[in-house]
């Protein structure tokens, strides 16, 4: 078949009726269910990673990581009173 190398990583529905083979299309296709979160304009950066942590549907890797230790701060900055701006 092949598809080996076609599989996509995310969060599935499963519809009971589907057969194997429309769930592995699904799959290799990327048709992956979508979540919301909100970040507001002057959240700290720990805020902002404590809206992630609260998210049911989002897991991350910064989980337990210090702000200063995570790797999702090489993306933003912060200004002087410690508010983000994204880069």
């Amino acid at each position: 078949m092949g598809y080996a190398a076609s599989l996509k990583a995310g969060d599935y529905e499963l519809v009971e009726s589907a057969s194997p083979l429309q769930l592995l299309e699904r799959i290799t296709a990327g048709d992956v269910n979508q979540s919301e979160v909100r970040f507001i304009e002057g959240w700290t950066f720990s805020q902002l990673r404590r809206a992630l942590d609260e998210h049911p549907a989002i897991q991350h890797d910064t989980v337990g990581l210090s702000d200063q230790k995570s790797p999702a701060i090489d993306w933003c900055k912060r200004n002087s009173s410690g508010r983000i701006v994204f880069s």
